[in-house]
């Protein structure tokens, strides 16, 4: 008999599902990772739909009180779904990404099909974004849920509008609209849909100018910026770009010549991608003639004739070039970003990257030399990048394999300081105290000017019973950083652990006359008053750190111990209910 498999678009949709699932596999047993203390394990937004109002009207790191300028409510509201599943099991938001990963690529299928593309060469396409290891640190970090549900909507809105164009259908084009709002909810990266649109738009009516019906979506973005500079501007009045000091303080000038570098660098990744990692430091370009510099613009100007020719045989070449370029526009640091170059960044352009180096492998390399060898060549560049994701995704089984794996590559970078006080940190959390001080003094002699690590170190020794040798690293921490709150606190603890109360609470004041919204420094306080018996005083340092971070259980906690001390039990009543709302009852846990 004999039986032959008819391939749909069912069964491609399978095959691409399937070829994820396998080399993403081992990552639903990763551990909780880097920011996943902050956004999840720490963060009582995700804890309950009680915060739903702050959720959208806060920034991203408002639950823990960390200063930040994001504005990315569907991350949280996604990262709240799952804890109510999961909660603390790290498998379950795993899993949530790997089925967004593989929506996303089973849309990247869709998106090629509506443009009339061939369907052996969508699904390629679908396979190869699927599998990419440039952008696999996606997946395998739960807090970059906010690229792919951005790339969700992303790809919802261009998938619907063209189905507009095909048809007609005012459905489609509402949904396209609300597609583009919900990502710009979840990443700020979600502005160039209306570019993408544009880009649909050109490729199918080959009408050069903007239509008419795009000016929905720049409405809604227009809004969105509005808001953004306005009411959902979290820099508390100053710079917006103020947290991102590394690039802000680059020239404009400067900065626009490190994209030739750092296109050249994304293009890498994506065709060679050895040595991946996170935290990549690229020396910024200091004047035009660099050889880097000379050497990436010839190199990108090369590749433009290329693309320019291959177009000639099939636009779409030059449409998933051009989707590549101008979704990256925003994390080209035009406006300046957090760092020069990031691989997750590259998750929606690469979609366009995928597309053109399909149609290369099927319709160039496939027709000229055979449909065989055309065939053999797709399989082995799949097993290729399998291979790299496969082994990338080994170094992302917890933080201390992430920091371990960036070393490798950052130990002589600037960089460096940060990753080894990061590894310390992920070493004392284990109890490995040794190894947490070699990472300290790695960190201190990458950069002495360094305050963090001198701090973290003295919190090594203060917690192994040691406070004389902490308030020394204290000390040396605040000589460098003279507005150094936290280790103002800190060594406040290690004064009072030897029986100097008074000269703890001297720090504990300095503290609070630094930042009048030190949380610790009023938490201390509350308790070595408490301790010392001055209930009344204690109460009314803990209301202060209350006042401060309203959402931590601690404060409320101690409040509610103090009224039953007084017989107060309304007020006991009311600060107990506030800590379990806030934590507790998962802290005693």
């Amino acid at each position: 008999m004999n039986f032959k498999i008819k391939t749909t678009d069912i069964t491609r949709v399978f095959f691409i599902i399937l070829a994820i699932v396998v080399v993403y596999f081992n990552s639903l047993w990763h551990d909780f990772a880097w920011d996943d203390e902050y956004l999840i394990k720490k963060n009582p937004y995700v804890k309950s739909w009680n915060y739903v109002p702050e959720i959208f009207s806060r920034h991203l790191y408002d639950g823990v009180a960390k200063e930040s300028n994001f504005y990315r409510p569907l991350q949280l509201i996604s990262l709240a779904i799952d804890y109510s599943a999961w909660k603390h099991n790290p498998f379950g938001y795993h899993l949530t990404n790997l089925f967004l990963h593989a929506a996303n690529s089973i849309l990247v299928y869709a998106i090629s099909i509506s443009l009339s593309i061939s369907p052996a060469i969508a699904f390629v396409a679908a396979v190869l974004f699927g599998i990419a290891p440039a952008i696999s640190g996606a997946v395998f970090y739960i807090p970059a849920r906010a690229d792919l549900l951005m790339a969700a909507f992303s790809f919802l809105s261009v998938l619907f509008f063209a189905k507009y164009i095909d048809k007609k259908k005012i459905s489609s084009y509402l949904f396209s609209i609300a597609s583009f709002a919900a990502g710009l909810l979840c990443k700020e990266m979600a502005i160039v849909v209306p570019f993408l649109l544009f880009l649909i738009w050109v490729f199918k009516n080959d009408k050069p100018r903007a239509p008419k019906i795009l000016t929905p979506y720049l409405l809604v973005l227009s809004a969105y910026a509005l808001l953004r500079l306005t009411i959902f501007n979290f820099a508390k009045g100053h710079d917006p770009f103020a947290y991102f000091e590394a690039t802000n303080a680059i020239p404009l000038h400067n900065r626009v010549l490190t994209d030739f570098k750092v296109i050249i660098i994304y293009l890498r990744f994506l065709l060679f991608p050895y040595g991946l990692h996170i935290g990549w430091f690229l020396e910024p370009a200091k004047k035009i003639f660099e050889a880097d510099i000379v050497m990436s613009a010839f190199a990108i100007a090369f590749l433009g004739f290329i693309i320019a020719r291959l177009s000639q045989k099939n636009k779409f070449i030059l449409f998933g070039s051009l989707w590549f370029l101008i979704a990256l526009m925003p994390v080209l640091n035009i406006l300046p970003v957090s760092v020069l170059v990031h691989d997750m960044w590259l998750y929606l352009p690469s979609a366009g990257f995928f597309i053109a180096l399909s149609i290369i492998f099927m319709d160039f390399i496939g027709k000229k030399s055979g449909r065989l060898f055309g065939g053999i060549v797709i399989a082995l560049f799949s097993v290729y990048y399998a291979f790299f994701t496969i082994q990338y995704g080994m170094t992302w089984k917890d933080s201390v394999s992430i920091l371990t794996n960036t070393l490798k590559y950052e130990s002589e970078t600037p960089f460096a300081r940060f990753f080894y006080n990061n590894l310390g940190i992920q070493y004392n959390a284990r109890g490995e105290f040794g190894k947490a001080v070699r990472c300290y003094r790695n960190s201190i002699l990458s950069a002495p000017e360094f305050a963090m690590p001198y701090n973290n170190m003295a919190i090594v020794y203060f917690e192994n019973n040691r406070p004389l040798r902490a308030i020394k690293f204290f000390k040396k921490a605040i000589d460098i950083k003279k507005d150094y709150t936290e280790a103002y606190c800190n060594m406040s603890l290690a004064y009072n652990k030897i029986g100097l109360g008074g000269r703890a609470v001297e720090f504990l004041k300095i503290a609070v006359k630094i930042d009048p919204d030190c949380y610790k420094a009023y938490c201390n306080l509350g308790h070595m008053y408490s301790e010392a018996g001055d209930a009344d005083t204690a109460i009314m340092f803990f209301k202060k750190a209350v006042e401060s971070n309203p959402k931590h259980f601690e404060p409320h906690h101690c409040l509610s111990e103090l009224y039953m001390k007084k017989n107060d039990s309304l007020n006991a009543a009311y600060e107990y209910e506030k800590a379990l709302r806030y934590g507790l009852r998962e802290d005693m846990d």
